[in-house]
């Protein structure tokens, strides 16, 4: 939750100018995933272990991809240390970030 929209953007800015031929990927807030990257990628923080259902304040991997992001994080360690997810949890986001939306 570090961060602002504005500097996010004149992050994205200053990474426009990097020579590399790697593939730069910015994972950001669900609020931020619409931003427009130009040659960064966007990628989500996390992904919900459902792909629907009523889960409040869970993102699937579905919404994440009609963002247009193609990345997202799983298994961070703070999700494990703060919310408790364990290897299951983790096991089952995994499966849905690997749709072919994603």
């Amino acid at each position: 939750m570090n961060g602002s929209r504005d500097a996010l953007k004149n992050m994205i800015n200053a990474l426009q100018d990097i020579d590399s031929e790697n593939t730069i990927i910015l994972c950001v807030p669900y609020t931020m995933l619409g931003l427009d990257g130009g040659r960064v990628s966007m990628g989500a923080q996390d992904v919900s272990q459902h792909d629907h259902g009523a889960y409040t304040g869970e993102v699937s991997a579905q919404m994440i991809a009609a963002t247009g992001a193609k990345y997202v994080i799983v298994g961070h360690s703070e999700r494990r240390q703060y919310h408790g997810e364990t290897n299951d949890i983790v096991r089952l986001a995994n499966q849905f970030q690997q749709m072919p939306e994603m």
